[in-house]
């Protein structure tokens, strides 16, 4: 009925994999196979779940259909950047009122 579940520490993570010493290529492969596999699982949820409420650490709650979108916000924002894109995709988006 609900997902509860941990804020994302973005800085911790970043410290902990230590991504500077690691080849561009294999943070490329890494980045590209595990967002297909979140793909392949996302289009698998059932259309009556997407509103499923969701809280993420102390957030107000979201639906899981925004979560998704989100995430795909994010990674376009950093492909904008990483690609050297003239047009930057805004993030973040901003949570809608419950």
């Amino acid at each position: 009925p609900e997902f509860r579940g941990a804020s994302y520490a973005q800085n911790d993570w970043v410290t902990a994999h230590r991504y500077q010493e690691m080849p561009w290529s294999a943070i490329v492969e890494f980045w590209y196979r595990y967002n297909n596999f979140i793909a392949l699982l996302l289009a698998r949820v059932p259309e009556n779940k997407l509103q499923t409420l969701c809280f993420v650490g102390s957030d107000n709650g979201v639906s899981l259909e925004f979560l998704v979108s989100d995430y795909v916000l994010h990674m376009r924002h950093h492909l904008d950047h990483i690609l050297g894109r003239e047009h930057v995709t805004a993030y973040p988006a901003i949570a809608p009122d419950r």
